[in-house]
């Protein structure tokens, strides 16, 4: 049976019966199991990776169901977490497979738990601070993991191997200030583009899943699918050295920078301190964010007024929610609406 289900995967050239085998016996966390996620999760199922861990905090919606693979409408009208349902999909499309739903967020004092214990690391996350995050625990503990992130028509994905490539800080050194890069929430996302950056992730986890590392493309890929343009670039260390694998210093898994949550005495409002924005990254997200809800901006904050939600940045990186009951909600209004 299992023979008959690989048939046409192990006929390719790059892929035979023993390397089936090994795909059988590799562990993988997909961190995050949004639109890149979903689509890792099915392709790696369907190729025959024997363990897959799918880690979200996130309940499936209405508007995800364009770009997000493994889920329907029954998951959105249940709310259903996003994690558990494409387990439940999963189960269905190959039951030959162990497959792990954690409903939890991934941060500094879970991501141990979370990630641990797994050859590779799929990147699944919508926002910055998770994949500086993945990135030092990545180098702490010695596993490899492939990044992928994808908004409007763009997509980018290349493959951390700790001690022999570039790490994702010699790439992008500094968490980028708010309202500096796009989000899905704010430019939207083109699905065709989600489903070209997963195929190319995937390929990348599957080298190092088979022990083929030598055969990854070891650059950062780019595209953008609706013009047809591809390219890639080589990742360098910095001239300075790089903080996280130059100098080890994994300033992501202590509490230096760390969004700090806290629920103001009185009063439902939640205060996040993100990096300062300054006065004309405000200006350029209010641009951004314009046709999601109300915009006010000036130069010493920015205010986006939602049905019943209210988030105010301020131009030295204090943010309060209104109108959400947790941290981890408030949390992910940051996430959707600001990328970080």
């Amino acid at each position: 049976m299992a023979e008959n289900r690989y048939r046409k995967q192990n006929l390719l050239h790059i892929l035979n019966a023993n390397d089936q085998n090994k795909l059988k016996n590799t562990r993988m966390a997909i961190a995050g199991c949004g639109a890149t996620g979903s689509s890792a999760a099915q392709m790696l199922a369907r190729m025959g990776v024997g363990y897959i861990r799918i880690i979200d905090r996130d309940i499936v919606e209405l508007d995800n169901l364009h770009r997000q693979v493994l889920f329907d409408e029954d998951d959105a009208a249940e709310a259903i977490p996003k994690a558990v349902a494409a387990r439940n999909k999963l189960v269905g499309i190959n039951s030959t497979l162990t497959i792990e739903a954690v409903v939890a967020d991934i941060n500094a004092n879970t991501i141990a738990e979370l990630l641990g214990g797994v050859d590779c690391i799929i990147d699944g996350s919508d926002n910055f601070r998770l994949r500086f995050l993945i990135n030092d625990f990545s180098l702490q503990v010695g596993v490899p993991w492939v990044y992928a992130g994808v908004v409007s028509t763009y997509g980018t994905t290349c493959a951390f191997i700790p001690g022999k490539t570039p790490c994702f800080r010699c790439f992008l050194c500094d968490l980028p200030s708010p309202g500096s890069f796009e989000t899905c929430d704010t430019s939207g996302v083109f699905p065709p583009a989600v489903h070209t950056v997963v195929a190319m992730q995937v390929t990348e986890a599957l080298k190092i899943a088979l022990g083929k590392q030598h055969q990854l493309v070891g650059k950062m890929q780019y595209f953008n699918l609706y013009s047809g343009s591809f390219s890639s670039f080589e990742i360098e260390t910095p001239e300075n050295g790089c903080p996280a694998c130059g100098e080890r210093d994994f300033q992501f898994l202590n509490s230096k920078v760390k969004a700090s949550v806290t629920q103001l005495c009185g009063e439902a409002v939640f205060r996040i301190d993100l990096p300062a924005p300054g006065s004309e990254g405000l200006r350029n997200l209010g641009n951004r964010l314009k046709t999601d809800g109300k915009v006010t901006v000036n130069e010493y904050l920015l205010r986006l007024s939602l049905s019943g939600q209210e988030i105010t940045l301020f131009q030295d990186g204090r943010t309060l929610i209104k109108g959400v009951s947790s941290e981890e909600a408030a949390s992910e209004l940051i996430s959707k609406y600001i990328g970080l």
